[in-house]
């Protein structure tokens, strides 16, 4: 499940779904702002060889000029690599009604290598920029490399650039632009051998030249796996908000506040019984954050989600599931300055809610569990 944005700012969501024949299929639906509820959904064709998981699900992306843009992965295993495979995209320039045959985003179409965890977003250009998880390079077998791409008019993504040498290797990639053409791309990092923190590329061109990545999390967690759990970042001005699980000394999901250079001028523990977080900001500056958080009662375990307003030292919680839930994967949207819409998947269906900034404020008091 994942949202994308409509040239006037509205949600378009998208979701995959496996039938009783096994087919995969993927989805799209607008927002309908005066029934203020999403439209009847409208298939995009994928391959039959998609690979459907939570952290990789495929994606959609609008340009300035309403052309529609999906990106997917594929799964190709081979006998040395079993998690081998493709990220794939297509383009629609008719809304939706027809596509393009699908190609490749990345240059390298070899067999047996791993290209994976793309995001995408539309660019102040009206263009379409993807960062991705591409190949190992070198000697470096625990880690893979971050490359972004941009679009250019009909012939879609062209000249790829490698803008970190090596990335955590099965955790999402997440990108967003500001109106001015500020890029901030989260990735989990690999640093000193064995720390698997979150870092931070920046780009104030639309992606014609970035900076180099910048460590900031500073949770020094140390894990010989993938976590398989990614970051979340939104662009304003230039200046860059961030929100991240992390399993290190504190553990639980942050969100941090970072300048042009990447340093961070306010940090916040926002929950330590919790994972995939994801935010949104409302104009002019309202910081909203969801995620799932782990309930235990009595001898079960349970997960709900919650949404959380920030605001300085002032926060603001509000649980939109039961305790009783198995909810989790929610997803964020921005509709206008007094709403946002959340969606979830929950016992293998998606939900949807509109929230009101007011029911935020006047939620009565949240009460933390912990083990």
């Amino acid at each position: 499940m994942s949202f994308a944005t409509d040239p006037e700012g509205y949600p378009i969501a998208t979701w995959a779904e496996t039938d009783p024949d096994n087919r995969k299929k993927f989805f799209f639906a607008v927002f309908e702002r005066e029934q203020q509820q999403f439209s009847a959904p409208h298939e995009i064709p994928i391959e039959p060889n998609t690979n459907l998981h939570e952290e990789g699900m495929p994606k959609i992306a609008l340009k300035q000029d309403g052309t529609l843009l999906a990106v997917y992965e594929t799964s190709a295993p081979t006998e040395k690599n079993r998690f081998a495979g493709f990220v794939r995209y297509i383009q629609s320039f008719d809304g939706g009604k027809s596509w393009t045959r699908p190609a490749f985003l990345h240059r390298d179409t070899s067999a047996g290598k791993g290209h994976s965890f793309a995001s995408i977003a539309r660019l102040a250009d009206g263009e379409i920029g993807a960062c991705w998880l591409d190949v190992s390079l070198g000697d470096k077998k625990n880690g893979r490399s971050l490359v972004f791409a941009k679009t250019i008019n009909k012939e879609g993504f062209t000249d790829e650039t490698i803008i970190d040498s090596l990335a955590c290797q099965c955790c999402r990639t997440n990108i967003h632009c500001d109106p001015k053409g500020n890029i901030s791309i989260l990735f989990r990092d690999i640093l000193s051998d064995s720390i698997r923190d979150i870092s931070i590329i920046t780009s104030s061109d639309n992606g014609n030249t970035f900076r180099k990545a910048v460590p900031f999390t500073n949770d020094g967690w140390v894990i010989n796996g993938c976590p398989h759990n990614g970051p979340s970042v939104y662009n304003l001005n230039g200046k860059s908000y961030a929100s991240w699980f992390t399993g290190g000394s504190r553990a639980g999901v942050h969100y941090a506040e970072l300048n042009s250079e990447g340093n961070v001028t306010e940090r916040k523990l926002i929950s330590n019984n919790a994972r995939n977080i994801q935010l949104t900001i409302l104009p002019p500056d309202t910081k909203l954050v969801v995620y799932n958080e782990t309930v235990k009662i009595e001898d079960s375990f349970y997960t709900k989600i919650v949404i959380n307003k920030i605001n300085g030292t002032d926060r603001k919680s509000m649980d939109l599931t039961s305790d009783k839930s198995n909810a989790s994967f929610p997803v964020i949207h921005a509709l206008g300055k007094e709403m946002v819409v959340v969606a979830w998947m929950d016992n293998e269906q998606v939900w949807y809610r509109l929230v009101s900034i007011s029911e935020i404020i006047n939620a009565p008091p949240l009460i933390q569990r912990t083990f």
